[in-house]
């Protein structure tokens, strides 16, 4: 893997990660409306759930891939040697 496709993969990662906690933000507010409310849903409550470990998930995946852009980014700039 080179380093601009690092760096790619990098901002996809944390793209997703921002949209995914977007996502789970308007769930959550919407929970909080229907709790208020007293309205139950249990349906929504398993969805969040499975969002947040969804998102654990997204950002290990994101520490991961700033590892290896960090480690491009770091790695010498060598080309490789060919037999003569």
């Amino acid at each position: 893997m080179n380093s601009f496709t690092s760096e790619f993969e990098l901002q996809a990662a944390d793209a997703y990660v921002r949209a995914a906690r977007r996502r789970i933000s308007v769930l959550e507010d919407r929970q909080q409306r229907e709790l208020a409310e007293g309205i139950a849903n249990p349906e929504l409550d398993h969805l969040l759930t499975l969002m947040r470990g969804v998102l654990d998930t997204m950002i290990e995946h994101q520490a991961i891939v700033a590892a290896e852009a960090r480690l491009q980014r770091e790695a010498p700039h060598r080309r490789p040697e060919h037999p003569r």
